[in-house]
């Protein structure tokens, strides 16, 4: 059975492929996704892939990992100058990372149900642009299929005694 996804009221979502998330804030790169990116073929794609490294590492306290690289500008190094994600583009919106095809959203699991966290940072959402956020479950489904471990021991970061 799919989890509950309780989801915000009234917030709604339609990438408008403005960019600007592309421009802030950093995206870490979950187990194994660098190394992913660093295998992508960009002479089958048809294009140079972009100059300097693709990822750079993150070391604050006891995080530790890798992220998107970021230009001098502070954009992400696949950001096109037509605002589009070379990566998507090139080798497809599955090819990007988890972060990255997540954002605006953050999925929070709750025992079995789903907290959708929602950033105002997007101007489709703060804008109230596109369709109701909740139509986005099956999306969802399947990106947590991928990002969530199937341990059954797991314990989720909050528990139901704990109000969102």
């Amino acid at each position: 059975m799919p989890p509950e996804f309780l989801v915000p009221d009234g917030v709604t979502f339609a990438c408008t492929q403005c960019g600007d998330c592309c421009r802030t804030g950093n995206v870490l790169l979950a187990p194994g996704e660098a190394e992913r990116l660093a295998t992508l073929d960009w002479a089958a794609a048809g294009i140079a892939p972009p100059e300097g490294p693709h990822t750079a590492s993150v070391q604050s306290g006891r995080l530790r990992g890798e992220r998107l690289a970021r230009r001098p500008d502070g954009a992400c190094v696949f950001l096109d100058p037509r605002d589009r994600c070379v990566l998507h583009d090139a080798f497809g919106p599955e090819t990007k990372p988890l972060l990255c095809r997540l954002y605006p959203f953050g999925l929070h699991p709750v025992g079995d149900r789903v907290a959708v966290d929602c950033s105002f940072a997007c101007r489709s959402v703060a804008e109230g642009l596109g369709a109701p956020i909740g139509q986005r479950q099956p999306e969802w489904l399947r990106l947590l299929d991928e990002a969530l471990p199937r341990a059954p021991s797991a314990e989720p970061p909050l528990d139901e005694r704990r109000r969102l």
